[in-house]
């Protein structure tokens, strides 16, 4: 491995629980239940801000990666 050049890093796309719900089309207390269940998973940023990561979210959720 070349250390002065290291392959790069794979790129996520984090969104908030809202932007995931308008995806999904379901309503934004639905993604927040979601999350507090941990049927999806997140990082939390502050007390009310949360990233998910869209793809790994909606392969958990049987629903494939998105183009």
């Amino acid at each position: 491995m070349d250390l002065k050049n290291p392959p790069p890093a794979p790129t996520r796309r984090m969104v908030s629980l809202s932007d995931l719900a308008a995806h999904l089309g379901v309503s934004p207390g639905t993604t927040s239940k979601w999350y507090r269940e941990g049927r999806i998973d997140g990082v939390k940023l502050g007390p009310r801000l949360v990233r998910v990561d869209l793809d790994a979210t909606l392969a958990k959720l049987g629903m494939g990666p998105v183009e």
